[in-house]
């Protein structure tokens, strides 16, 4: 890995942690409990911490939101594009 690399790892990395650490304070502080937000910042956090594991993979992250095809994102298989394809054509009626 490069240390361009290593710094958007990081950087990934401080970013997803921080959603998460919001998303913990409003789940442990308020009521009642913003579920839709905390739901969201849950799925950033998650999102941000699969997008730097590609980049520590040298693979550039897609600019996706769907945590499923990113942790397909580096394996190539035939059988996840084909199911990817299908869910989009589903998605589209």
């Amino acid at each position: 890995m490069t240390d361009s690399n290593n710094e958007l790892v990081k950087e990934w990395y401080k970013f997803s942690m921080r959603d998460f650490a919001s998303a913990n304070t409003l789940n442990e502080h308020m009521h009642p409990k913003p579920l839709e937000i905390i739901c969201y910042l849950s799925q950033q956090s998650a999102e941000k911490m699969l997008k730097g594991y590609l980049v520590s993979i040298s693979i550039e992250p897609p600019r996706i939101h769907d945590l499923q095809h990113l942790t397909c994102e580096d394996t190539g298989r035939a059988d996840f594009r084909r199911r990817n394809r299908k869910s989009n054509k589903l998605r589209k009626r």
